[in-house]
């Protein structure tokens, strides 16, 4: 009897563990859903600052390019791009286009400078000064590139209009939107109006501690960025990519490239510590709440089998008691019914 009483209470128990399991079930899966939304929504957030970095460039450099175009109108640059010597009263006149330089600058934050230089006369007006040629350095140390490579950028670029890098000796950088002037029959160039976009300010908003944007050219080296990408550059042939693992200095990162213009890359940098928090702290949200999940399923489990099993247990005793008694009655008047018979 007791051995039956233990197998009708295991089946309640399984099936209660059975229900409990159910429900478990269900909590993991929803926990595995959130999980995988998190993944999803960290893939969304980094395809939006991709998209972002990327409109950001296009716009800075739309708005380099038209004023630059705008600049380029100027009667007085292309008067006095045609002059071999300045007179005094010229040399005044490009005093005067300061005020039309500067204005760019002052719309625009990310705008370093301006500039204007003349090719046969070899002067050369930004949007704060005017230089002649014994004093062109003056400029280009003050941005803090080379003069050579500067002067160099300006006599190789025969297009209408480009878009240049050119690396500082502090590892700062600068894009250069540049708009030829011709002559007449567009032979000969005489000036060149360039704006220059300060690197560190264009990609500020995008970089920090854990993230950073640099550029490379089509031969993966660096062109502008953090110690952590002139590595991956020197130890890795940066192509297009997209979600790469590369350790650097240490520390496993993330890296994507992708393709912008005139040969020029844009990637980023993330730490896959960093990028994986969430997700790491999903999953240990998930462990937590699986072993909450099994303690409580089993405890539950064991109480309600044991609510219910109680009052059947008690049926099941009042039953075998009952049984016992009729069965000692049943043998008492036999024994009667015996010693009777026995008598007559």
């Amino acid at each position: 009897e007791g051995l039956c009483s233990m197998k009708i209470y295991r089946r309640f128990l399984a099936s209660y563990l059975a229900v409990c399991l159910i429900t478990l079930l269900l909590s993991f899966f929803t926990i595995v859903k959130l999980e995988r939304n998190e993944q999803a929504s960290m893939i969304e957030d980094q395809h939006e600052m991709i998209e972002n970095v990327q409109a950001e460039l296009v716009r800075s450099l739309t708005d380099a390019g038209n004023a630059a175009e705008i600049i380029t109108q100027n009667t007085t640059i292309a008067r006095l791009g045609n002059q071999y010597d300045l007179s005094i009263q010229e040399v005044f006149d490009l005093v005067g286009l300061i005020d039309t330089l500067s204005t760019p600058i002052d719309q625009q934050s990310v705008f370093d400078s301006s500039f204007c230089y003349f090719f046969r006369n070899q002067f050369m007006v930004t949007d704060v000064s005017t230089y002649h040629a014994p004093l062109l350095n003056i400029y280009t140390d003050a941005r803090g590139v080379e003069e050579t490579a500067f002067f160099s950028m300006l006599e190789d670029n025969q297009t209408l209009g480009t878009v240049r890098m050119i690396e500082g000796k502090n590892g700062d950088g600068y894009l250069v939107v540049l708009r030829n002037i011709y002559d007449s029959r567009y032979k000969e160039k005489l000036a060149c109006v360039g704006i220059m976009l300060r690197l560190d300010k264009l990609f500020a908003p995008w970089s920090g501690e854990e993230t950073e944007v640099f550029l490379a050219d089509e031969a993966g080296n660096l062109l502008y960025g953090s110690e952590k990408a002139d590595q991956l550059c020197r130890t890795k042939a940066v192509k297009k990519a997209k979600n790469e693992t590369v350790r650097l200095l240490g520390e496993d990162y993330l890296y994507s490239v992708y393709p912008f213009d005139q040969g020029i890359q844009y990637g980023f940098l993330t730490s896959k510590r960093s990028y994986y928090q969430n997700v790491r702290e999903a999953r240990i949200t998930l462990a937590v709440q699986l072993v909450l999940l099994c303690a409580g399923g089993v405890a539950l489990a064991l109480f309600l089998s044991k609510k219910t099993w109680s009052p059947i247990e008690g049926i099941l005793l009042f039953m075998t008691r009952s049984s016992g008694e009729k069965n000692a009655s049943d043998e008492k008047k036999s024994k009667l019914k015996y010693q009777t018979l026995e008598g007559l």
